[in-house]
């Protein structure tokens, strides 16, 4: 649980995938809401998020961030949206408007080639606008320089179940293809296990 807000969550979130994708090489699925992140790895695929977290640092954040957009859908619709201020692309051609579709195609087209390019604008823009606007990477330096001060603690807590304030988050991960009613029954689930655990503890 991170109570830091949506765009701290994204942003570090993928900070976070980033490197554990990186240090045991494997795929990593990243779910967010305004009050944590999921990061999932497959079981076979072991990580250490304590250490992980701990060997962030804030100096190393935005190129990190950098890194971690590179090559996805955020990179490339930013990088339209941005082409097209700049007249890299048009959003009319002979009279016609043209869709949002196929600016995309041709900003696909462009944005190896902006890439390649050292210092160029449009790039140095969409990277700006992604990594400081909607990551808030300053936020995430802060954050970052309280947990290696020792001010932000880091506590790693191994459950059965999540906790009631994580049900939310913990469905996250499940594929869009599961159908709302199993997302439900994996809801009620988590419900049953903490009772369960409540009235445990109260027998005892």
């Amino acid at each position: 649980m991170t109570n830091y807000g949506l765009r701290f969550n994204d942003g570090f979130s993928r900070i976070v995938a980033f490197m554990i994708a990186r240090d045991v090489t494997t795929n990593v699925s990243v779910g967010i809401s305004d009050t944590g992140f999921l990061v999932s790895i497959p079981l076979e695929k072991k990580a250490d998020p304590v250490r992980l977290l701990r060997s962030i640092r804030a100096d190393e954040c935005r190129e990190v961030l950098q890194e971690a957009v590179g090559g996805t859908q955020l990179e490339k619709r930013v990088f339209r949206i941005n082409a097209a201020r700049s007249f890299m692309i048009l959003k009319n051609y002979m009279g016609k408007k043209r869709s949002a579709r196929r600016q995309q195609v041709s900003a696909d087209m462009l944005i190896a080639f902006a890439k390649r390019l050292p210092g160029f604008a449009v790039m140095r823009e969409t990277y700006r606008e992604v990594i400081e606007d909607r990551f808030e990477v300053e936020n995430i330096r802060r954050i970052v320089r309280g947990i290696g001060a020792g001010e932000i603690a880091v506590v790693l807590t191994r459950t059965a179940s999540p906790s009631p304030l994580a049900f939310g988050i913990a469905t996250l991960g499940v594929s869009d293809a599961v159908y709302a009613e199993d997302r439900l029954s994996m809801l009620r689930e988590f419900q049953r296990r903490v009772l369960s655990s409540i009235e445990s503890g109260a027998a005892a």
